[in-house]
């Protein structure tokens, strides 16, 4: 069985939230969902992008990479990477509420907003909702 990161997202948004650990497994889904996609774009590009706080994880790194892209403004990639470090790093911080903040209440409407902001960096990838605005 293989699943996309559009998959992931669907799950999330399909959800049942009865209870703030849905709601919580919810973000973290459609936060998943994103990074995979985003990850697949940035390993396509030609060359990575300038990582200015080595201290962060993984994910933090590749957000400020896309933010800091080193390929050629006037290629196309170049917008859509930063674009991709926006969004993404938004839907990081709300995953990261989600999975590790037990003392902040992660609402549906948070679950939602993460799903929303999932398939805004997804339709930047496919490029068929170019612009999106941030």
């Amino acid at each position: 069985m293989t699943i996309t990161p559009s998959d992931l997202v669907d799950f999330a948004d399909r959800l049942v939230t009865e209870n703030e650990a849905a709601c919580r497994s919810g973000v973290s889904r459609a936060y998943y969902g994103a990074y995979h996609a985003t990850l697949a774009f940035y390993t396509g590009l030609p060359s990575g992008g300038v990582v200015s706080k080595p201290q962060e994880g993984s994910h933090g790194k590749l957000f400020q990479s896309l933010l800091a892209p080193t390929i050629s403004p006037q290629d196309p990639r170049h917008t859509i990477s930063r674009k991709l470090g926006v969004l993404g790093r938004q839907l990081h911080g709300l995953r990261i509420t989600a999975d590790y903040d037990l003392a902040t209440t992660v609402s549906d409407e948070l679950r939602k907003q993460s799903v929303l902001q999932a398939r805004k960096i997804i339709q930047v990838i496919d490029g068929s909702h170019l612009p999106v605005d941030l």
